[in-house]
Order: C-alpha cells, then sequence, then structure tokens
C-alpha cells in the first residue's frame, strides 16, 4: 500500500486527485500542517468493511 505525505496547500490544490488515488489506487496521504501529520486521506475500506449503504425512506 502506497503512502504519501503533503502540506494543506498542496492537497487542496489537488483533492481530487487524492481522493482518486484513495479510492482506485488504495493510496493513502497524510496531510501536514507545519511540518506535522493532521489529517489523511484514507480507503474507506481501510476503516471499515464493506457494507450495504443505508437507504433513506
Amino acid at each position: 500500500m502506497a503512502e504519501d505525505e503533503m502540506g494543506m496547500r498542496e492537497a487542496r490544490a489537488s483533492f481530487g486527485d487524492l481522493i482518486g488515488r484513495a479510492e482506485y489506487g488504495g493510496q493513502i496521504t497524510y496531510i501536514t500542517r507545519h511540518g506535522r501529520r493532521v489529517a489523511a486521506i484514507v480507503p474507506l475500506d481501510r476503516i471499515r468493511p464493506e457494507r450495504p449503504e443505508a437507504v433513506d425512506e
């Protein structure tokens, strides 16, 4: 599994690409502020098992 790290400004500019990398490539991207990791874009299947989406009635 690939991992990457980038600053907030760069991440904001390439947000759609980062989402695609997570969704299709399984990549984790850590977002930094002042050189410190503060958030991550993680493929959803890494944080919860696949399950049917809830349906609003």
